[in-house]
């Protein structure tokens, strides 16, 4: 494998040559992890902010549905849990068919 026995030095061992580019990544990857900022961490949260409480809101509603389930709740209590998901669903309708309207108008 080298010039001398005429065979193309670039021509290396695929493995030797994948191992060497993962290596000088992850020396650039630890490099860019030493020089992280409050202030990268605060443009982070700030970009992803909406994405994040998501997630964050749907965890902790499957929790809190896990949990409400196994309680004996009157049609009163059911109804004050329901109201805000009501809510919510006939805000989304009221988003949505103006928009299938207008669609199909134009």
């Amino acid at each position: 494998m080298t010039k001398s026995n005429g065979e193309d030095p670039r021509s290396g061992n695929r493995m030797e040559r994948f191992q060497q580019g993962v290596r000088q990544r992850s020396i650039m990857a630890k490099k860019k992890m030493q020089n992280i900022t409050k202030d990268d961490v605060k443009g982070f949260l700030l970009k992803n902010g909406f994405v994040i409480f998501t997630i964050i809101a749907v965890i902790v509603g499957i929790i809190l549905g896990f949990s409400v389930r196994s309680y004996k709740m009157s049609y009163r209590e059911v109804k004050y849990f329901s109201f805000p998901g009501e809510l919510l669903m006939r805000m989304l309708q009221m988003l949505v068919l103006p928009l299938i309207v207008s669609s199909l108008v134009t």
